[in-house]
């Protein structure tokens, strides 16, 4: 089966850089203002819970159905196809579909796709939220299938080598089903970001790519040659940061990122489909790490009789076809388990959707652009939006615990620690056994005591610590106890609880961040940066966050504990 080649190019920076290309074919109605709720005149917003996803939405009723199906039949068809193995599901993937653009680029400031893990320690789910409007159609689910990849990589084989890491991403999001075939290795559409955007959809292999952008920071497209790409030596030595265009200007390293994207794609489809030698290569490679070997050294194994300018010589021709080859297999279908729930969201809990998607959103642009005016200044209008649709979901409901919960955290991520504490004590009141509940007024006093260790903060910051230690259950509450017992000098128990947070859930880079910190405060250099790395690894379509790498930039500088650990200091 033959498909053009490498027409996908340019949408590759929206998966590099986490707002991954969505746009929706055939755009709905648009329905203004932006944003209505259902009290004055807008659609009602649904959850629906099946088993692998949490679908919200206010699509028509059908389409919101249909979506649900498709998620679950597409998870189905990925894991059955290249990660067999338990179903060991942690937690359900957040989906929020928008059925009008508008209402969408109100909240992201984007005409595409993206999806969000927040990094902000005051952020007590950090899970990933996928994020499209329109219907359920190729470009969006090429987005779910990429960071379903990812997710399924972290749980069979604990992250890998960032250029091996994207290209299979990339290589698997090109899933799809029809008729009893799954089909993979077609190229990615050009123009499937953003409509009307390319002149000349007939663009030719090495030609450079055009690129019109958008208004704003985020470019729809950025033009790249693909007879100028990296060597493939090179982008196989990145780390994450440096895959991600490390220290360079914006437009620059958005660029690099692009390149390292492109290059990472086409080498993993050289391996399904180029020479003989490289597929036995690339199969006893995927062999070995699915049989618990570490990636670098099961790589180097696999690959060592192939010589470095055979490998180098063979990937470029590679990028000189015309066509490419595509995968077809017979397919049948898992049965599908029914939606174990449908609910419509109460007025007050759309408020709080939209805020929380508003505060992730200007936490992702605050991580990525930390020296840009303009973008605080659109960080700064995302909050002040985000706060408003906190306050009226209060004022709509005052009893609502989840509200005031939210708020609690966004007060405090702004430091109003005492407004904050006053929103977190009323949500414990309405709940006071929610273990969430109890983390966030414990990390709100940790955050607290640390710009002003006033004695009473102090006591109840030890009265949370200590029911937490009592009901802790879930990796982010493990963390959190050994961030704190590490602040309070206790170095068994931090260990401890950060071996546990791990345990729970090996895929959990704040944990593993922790880890690092905690082994670096010990002594444990090595092993600290090994942790730092290995998180890293874990992140595999976020732009990392300046102070991570600074910390592990330190470790590896300095062979002895000193005051590399920027993400402990207020």
């Amino acid at each position: 089966m033959k498909a053009r080649l490498w027409s996908c190019v340019v949408t590759l920076v929206l998966f590099s850089w986490g707002l991954l290309g969505c746009a929706s074919e055939g755009r709905p109605p648009h329905v203004p203002p932006t944003l209505i709720p259902p009290s004055r005149g807008g659609a009602a917003w649904v959850e629906i819970t099946s088993k692998h996803f949490r679908l919200l939405t206010d699509a028509p009723t059908e389409v919101a159905r249909e979506t649900s199906t498709e998620l679950e039949r597409y998870y189905g068809a990925l894991e059955d196809s290249a990660f067999r193995g338990p179903d060991r599901v942690r937690a359900r993937v957040a989906v929020v579909q928008f059925w009008h653009e508008d209402d969408f680029r109100a909240i992201t400031g984007t005409r595409v796709g993206w999806y969000t893990q927040s990094e902000h320690p005051l952020d007590l789910d950090p899970s990933t939220t996928l994020v499209f409007y329109g219907p359920f159609v190729e470009s969006s689910r090429r987005m779910v299938l990429h960071e379903l990849t990812h997710r399924f990589l972290a749980r069979s084989v604990g992250g890998l080598p960032p250029f091996l890491e994207e290209g299979i991403a990339q290589y698997y999001s090109t899933l799809r089903l029809d008729w009893g075939s799954v089909h993979l290795g077609e190229a990615l559409p050009l123009g499937s970001v953003a409509r009307g955007i390319v002149e000349d959809m007939d663009q030719r292999v090495g030609s450079a790519w055009r690129q019109t952008s958008m208004s704003g920071p985020m470019p729809d497209f950025i033009t790249v040659a693909t007879d100028s790409l990296p060597p493939i030596s090179t982008i196989m030595s990145l780390d994450r940061h440096a895959f991600l265009g490390g220290d360079a200007p914006l437009g620059e390293s958005m660029r690099t990122a692009v390149a390292n994207s492109l290059a990472a794609w086409a080498f993993v489809h050289m391996l399904h489909f180029g020479p003989q030698s490289y597929r036995t290569a690339y199969d006893t490679f995927i062999h070995d790490v699915l049989n618990g070997r570490a990636a670098r050294q099961a790589w180097a194994d696999a690959f060592r009789l192939v010589p470095e300018a055979a490998l180098e010589r063979d990937f470029h021709a590679y990028m000189k076809k015309k066509e490419l080859t595509a995968a077809r297999y017979p397919f049948t279908p898992r049965p599908l388990d029914p939606v174990e729930a449908r609910r419509t969201l109460p007025e007050s809990e759309i408020h709080v959707l939209w805020a929380r998607l508003r505060m992730s959103n200007a936490a992702s642009f605050s991580v990525m652009f930390d020296d840009s005016d303009d973008l605080r200044v659109e960080q700064q209008r995302r909050e002040e939006a985000a706060a408003k649709d906190l306050d009226d979901a209060i004022a709509i409901d005052p009893q609502s615990a989840e509200a005031r919960f939210w708020r609690g955290l966004f007060l405090s991520r702004r430091r109003n620690f005492v407004r904050a504490g006053d929103d977190l004590h009323v949500a414990l009141g309405m709940a006071p056994d929610e273990p969430r509940f109890h983390l966030g007024l414990a990390a709100t006093l940790f955050e607290a005591t640390r710009v002003k260790p006033d004695d009473a903060s102090l006591r109840e910051l030890a009265t949370e610590v200590a029911w937490l230690q009592e009901h802790a259950a879930g990796a982010y509450e493990l963390d959190f106890l050994a961030r704190y017992h590490q602040r309070v000098g206790a170095k068994d128990e931090a260990l401890q609880f950060a071996q546990n947070a791990i345990r729970t859930d090996p895929t959990c880079r704040r944990c593993l961040n922790t880890y690092a910190n905690v082994l670096y405060a010990q002594g444990h250099v090595k092993e600290a940066v090994a942790a730092k790395r290995r998180s890293m690894d874990l992140a595999p379509d976020v732009v990392l966050p300046f102070r991570t790498v600074e910390e592990l930039r330190c470790f590896e500088k300095r062979p002895t504990p000193s005051s590399c650990l920027v993400s402990e200091k207020p």
